[in-house]
């Protein structure tokens, strides 16, 4: 489920660790709610999303490592489409990874989803040099 890059064990609690974060801010007070990760964080993002409930109106998914995809696709497209949840989805051409994940983004397009798709040339996986230009164009004001 990824290529090349070091693997490292988890134990699976990052969606309730981030959903107990959200609420430790009032999360659900403010006007507009955006989550960003890279990698392994989008994996984290997503499982918030389908199996704890979390509440955001748009998500940024950075070079995303995402294994549990076909496990639980089905719901997280539902979640994101039910929810109303614009995804910006920035990748680079040379990133392995994140390409295992393109049949999501496809998938769940065609399905209806808002997903706002960047591949970026000769970037591999990390964040964009421009990545607060990239932001700054592509987020909901």
């Amino acid at each position: 489920d990824s290529k090349d890059l070091y693997r490292w064990s988890e134990d699976g609690n990052g969606a309730i660790q981030l959903k107990n974060s959200i609420e430790s801010i009032k999360w659900n007070e403010y006007s507009k709610r955006v989550l960003c990760g890279f990698s392994a964080g989008c994996n984290v993002i997503l499982n918030a999303l389908a199996m704890q409930k979390v509440q955001c109106e748009q998500i940024i998914l950075v070079s995303p490592w995402i294994p549990i995809v076909n496990d639980i696709g089905k719901k997280i497209i539902n979640y994101l489409l039910d929810n109303k949840i614009k995804v910006l989805f920035i990748c680079g051409q040379l990133d392995e990874d994140c390409k295992q994940f393109k049949p999501f983004v496809d998938s769940a397009t065609s399905l209806g989803v808002y997903i706002h798709s960047i591949w970026i040339n000769n970037l591999g996986h990390e964040f964009p040099e421009n990545f607060s230009e990239i932001i700054k164009r592509n987020i909901d004001n």
